[in-house]
């Protein structure tokens, strides 16, 4: 087992504008734990644990449930020419050119007789309507049917561990599990924790963990053209170790198990460097929008005093320089190094920094 060096994606993550840190203060003026600590027993360490829910109640209206075309949408349009007799309406015969065509970039299509014409904004009724009145100036009684044969302006975007990935055409109202059946459920392998919903590149608090393993649907939210949901694999498990550390960078566990000890041996970690390791900060992730901030003594767990921490994945580790401040003064230090694996940390460690980056303007 070795630590990796980090690639640097930025990715969700800026510096700029942060000043504090909306996790709370530890121990700003005083530095004793806040457990105290029994000569000679062993304990846990934790010195203070701090949940946190980024969840939000879905507010959205459900969409029109009429389909409105866009660009580069398929659509099949078949126009007759209609004569009235004493029967009533007998087809005289269709007007060339009528069958597939595709809706340019621009929302228009080209048909015959009557040219350019713009369908995109319009519902197939509004548009079968417009095209009527068009044709009926060159062929008295058009009838006409509009279909939708290919939606390709509006589709979502598949990426990880379902079974079918890929792009999945909206043609109708579409919520998270209706998309989750359309791509035939999640793989045996399926990381929920880690699932993450993206909407023009900016991470959503939407938790698919609770959802599915819970039932709470009100993370069921309607999901809009160009949404991607990416559910990585949980085979791919590594804990984040950064700060005062020789080799800061993702350590793989081992087997699903790794202990703070290990993790921090294999980041190099020097106790002789002045670090202070009586206030270790642990990020963890529960879910995609629930975690905890945790602090440890791991001063006590190398005296003995403590058992050593296990780590889950996705915790990020941060090993300060000096233990006299709290989670603000550490934000300062930890957000350049998470800013170099944004890319790969948890949604809920991500969503932690957009909301304070939101807080500060």
């Amino acid at each position: 087992m070795r630590v990796r060096p980090i690639a640097t994606i930025a990715l969700l993550l800026s510096t700029a504008g942060c000043s504090t840190w909306p996790f709370g203060k530890f121990h700003e003026d005083d530095p004793r734990p806040v457990k105290q600590v029994v000569e000679g027993e062993a304990w846990d360490g934790v010195l203070e644990s701090t949940p946190r829910d980024l969840s939000e109640p879905a507010t959205e209206q459900a969409p029109d449930p009429e389909y409105r075309i866009g660009a580069h949408d398929v659509l099949h349009i078949a126009v007759q020419r209609l004569s009235v007799t004493a029967e009533g309406a007998v087809p005289m015969g269709t007007p060339p050119g009528a069958g597939v065509t595709r809706v340019d970039g621009a929302g228009f299509v080209q048909l015959p007789f009557i040219g350019r014409i713009l369908a995109a904004g319009k519902t197939l009724a509004e548009f079968r309507e417009e095209l009527i009145t068009a044709y009926d100036k060159v062929a008295r009684g058009p009838d006409v049917v509009v279909e939708l044969v290919g939606a390709r302006s509006h589709q979502l975007f598949l990426v990880g561990q379902f079974r079918k990935p890929g792009v999945v055409p909206i043609e109708r109202p579409m919520n998270v599990l209706s998309t989750l059946a359309a791509a035939e459920g999640l793989a045996g392998d399926a990381d929920l924790r880690g699932a993450r919903v993206l909407r023009d590149g900016k991470l959503l608090p939407i938790d698919l963990y609770r959802l599915l393993e819970e039932g709470d649907f009100t993370q069921n939210v309607w999901l809009q053209p160009g949404d991607t949901i990416y559910v990585p694999n949980d085979s791919e498990q590594v804990v984040f170790v950064v700060g005062e550390v020789g080799a800061p960078g993702m350590v793989r566990m081992i087997n699903g198990h790794l202990n703070l000890n290990q993790a921090l041996a294999e980041a190099a970690a020097n106790r002789q460097a002045g670090n202070d390791w009586q206030y270790v900060r642990i990020i963890r992730s529960l879910s995609p929008t629930r975690g905890e901030l945790i602090v440890v003594d791991y001063l006590a767990m190398l005296e003995g005093r403590a058992l050593p921490f296990p780590l889950r994945a996705g915790d990020v580790v941060y090993v300060p320089r000096s233990g006299w401040g709290n989670w603000n003064d550490a934000l300062n230090e930890i957000l350049p190094s998470l800013q170099t694996v944004g890319a790969i940390l948890n949604p809920f460690v991500s969503l932690l920094v957009i909301r304070d980056l939101a807080r500060q303007g």
